[in-house]
């Protein structure tokens, strides 16, 4: 095999190609270069040295560009085997997820506001009544031979306000006290007579 005898400046060359080889993530053999350089000092070794230099850079730079061809190709390969690979997830229906939230937040608002409402009034899926229940946010309570549906909430926090003077029941608004007559409806508050207050059952 014959040597290829460079000089320092053609050495300085080969090793900045090399380095620039590797800071793009390309791997490279020194002896592969070598060689080619090699075959082009033997095209060129009767023309200048500054000439055989040009050819031999630009000729690394068409090797390194086929080099990055090839690395682009693989990788998108191997992006196209991991998407393959992945199994499929069924699309999140987020849109529908937020209608369904906001519906909620609306509903939440109108009960709040209602406090108590006749369960058959509402238009709501038993599953949605159900499961608010067992979240504790609303509670069903029986009076007078009716189902209501309460924001138990407002209901625990009126509660907690008794026993409340008759005079001041009285002072409530109309739904507060439309939650009183259900309550008494259903056995869970009484008027005292003696003290003339609302008091809880306790």
């Amino acid at each position: 095999m014959v040597k290829l005898e460079v000089d320092e400046m053609t050495h300085e060359i080969l090793m900045r190609i090399l380095e620039k080889l590797k800071k793009r993530g390309l791997e490279a053999d020194k002896n592969v270069i070598l060689r080619e350089a090699l075959r082009l000092y033997e095209r060129f070794r009767l023309g200048s040295e500054e000439e055989l230099l040009i050819q031999i850079w630009d000729r690394l730079d068409r090797v390194e560009s086929e080099i990055l061809k090839i690395k682009s190709e693989v990788d998108s390969l191997k992006a196209l085997t991991e998407v393959h690979e992945k199994p499929l997830q069924p699309p999140v229906p987020r849109v529908k997820e937020e209608a369904k939230e906001i519906r909620r937040d609306k509903f939440l608002e109108f009960l709040r506001d209602m406090i108590v409402y006749p369960l058959d009034k509402i238009r709501k899926p038993r599953h949605v009544i159900e499961r608010l229940v067992s979240e504790g946010i609303v509670e069903i309570i029986e009076a007078s031979n009716r189902s209501y549906i309460v924001y138990k909430p407002k209901k625990d926090e009126f509660l907690k306000k008794l026993p409340m003077p008759l005079d001041e029941v009285r002072k409530l608004s109309g739904r507060e006290r439309q939650l009183v007559e259900v309550l008494k409806n259903a056995a869970l508050v009484y008027e005292d007579a003696i003290t003339k207050t609302l008091r809880e059952v306790k």
